[in-house]
């Protein structure tokens, strides 16, 4: 039988709850004393209003008619093209972003008004920037990266590890995704596999291997300040091995080894 492909974050091998619900990281939420307005994602509002409520105050659930008279600026919003205009407007607190609105956490993770102070399998916590580090539990649910049953989950997280630097969970879980293969379409796990690729060989001093993982990485729609940097040194550099320019080519081999990362 040909083996059909799972390609929802609500959807997933087995029992249990799909990752459609911030469960993870709505048990944080549940164990902090965090300002109670949330700023959250239309999937995910239907189970924070369950299990937070009414300690928390959901933005939107899973409901269209209480909220349909600023539907339009909710959906601006969580799409990314009206991030400071609707924050001013409409005040929050906390935010539960999930993983796979790039367009939007990416807003919170350059916003100086705001802070990231936990993620899960499904999104992204951030509560703003004044908030104290005892308002919130610390090493909170340390195995819930271990057991991923969702390929494309896995690797919206791997993009979001990626981005905030925690690398150690981005091979964590690209590890899992590759296991779950069949459930992801194959350009985007080839294009995370490639970066794998590209640092493993960096790491042993290749520079020609990760120029060429480096060159498939690149067509991720989601990419990481180190990433871009890495592709631009790697160019760099072969440009100046083509010119003859030793002394630029060692700088860039040097730029290069502080920008490896340990592998294990």
């Amino acid at each position: 039988l040909e083996t059909s492909r799972i390609n929802d974050k609500g959807a997933w091998i087995g029992f249990g709850i799909g990752y459609v619900n911030p469960v993870v990281e709505a048990d944080f939420l549940a164990a902090s004393r965090l300002g109670p307005r949330l700023y959250n994602i239309f999937d995910a509002g239907s189970y924070l209003l369950w299990r937070l409520a009414p300690g928390y105050k959901v933005m939107i659930d899973t409901r269209f008619f209480p909220y349909k008279g600023w539907f339009d600026e909710l959906y601006a919003f969580s799409t990314g093209r009206d991030f400071e205009g609707f924050t001013a407007k409409y005040p929050g607190d906390t935010a539960v972003i999930d993983l796979d609105r790039p367009q939007l956490w990416r807003h919170f993770l350059l916003s100086k008004q705001w802070r990231l102070i936990f993620f899960g399998p499904t999104s992204a916590v951030f509560a703003k920037a004044d908030v104290t580090d005892d308002q919130f539990p610390h090493d909170f649910a340390p195995d819930r990266f271990d057991h991923l049953r969702n390929g494309v989950v896995a690797l919206n997280l791997f993009d979001f590890a990626l981005v905030i630097g925690d690398y150690a969970t981005a091979w964590k879980v690209l590890d899992q995704a590759e296991r779950m293969a069949v459930q992801i379409d194959g350009d985007r796990l080839r294009y995370a596999l490639a970066i794998r690729d590209g640092y493993r060989a960096l790491a042993k001093g290749d520079y020609d291997a990760a120029a060429k993982a480096f060159a498939v990485e690149r067509f991720r729609s989601v990419r990481g300040w180190r990433e871009e940097s890495v592709t631009k040194l790697l160019g760099d550099r072969a440009a100046a091995q083509a010119a003859g320019d030793a002394a630029a080519f060692t700088k860039y081999d040097a730029a290069l080894r502080e920008l490896s990362l340990p592998m294990s």
